[in-house]
């Protein structure tokens, strides 16, 4: 797929202690619903993932995920590589309140360096 990507910073608004992640996003498909629509490396994909998945640990500490907790991390496992010009980038758009970095918390250097265990 050939399409002129922008390099942008995201995070979530609602929280400016959230990581800041490094990633692309398409002029012509930059927002749903006022959110942005980040594309993610693999690298990203699973820092973020890992995050989640810390969140959810912490939360229900050791037992099963609530359905629609279990349900929204399946679906971030789920997300394919998709090429777009050369690279393999994970599509996370559509369905997380995503916020370009750059228009939020002036100063946040925060970034998603999450060490990743096998």
């Amino acid at each position: 797929m050939e399409i002129e990507l922008k390099k942008a910073m995201f995070t979530f608004d609602e929280d400016e202690d959230f990581p800041i992640f490094k990633g692309w996003y398409d002029p012509t498909n930059r927002y749903w619903n006022g959110w942005c629509n980040p594309y993610f490396d693999k690298h990203t994909r699973n820092c973020f993932i890992a995050l989640q998945k810390s969140y959810l640990d912490e939360t229900y500490k050791g037992e099963p995920y609530e359905e629609q907790d279990q349900e929204f991390f399946d679906g971030l496992l789920s997300i394919e590589t998709q090429e777009v010009n050369g690279k393999e980038l994970y599509y996370f758009g559509g369905f997380i309140c995503w916020t370009e970095h750059k228009s939020l918390f002036k100063g946040k250097t925060q970034y998603a360096t999450l060490s990743m265990r096998s």
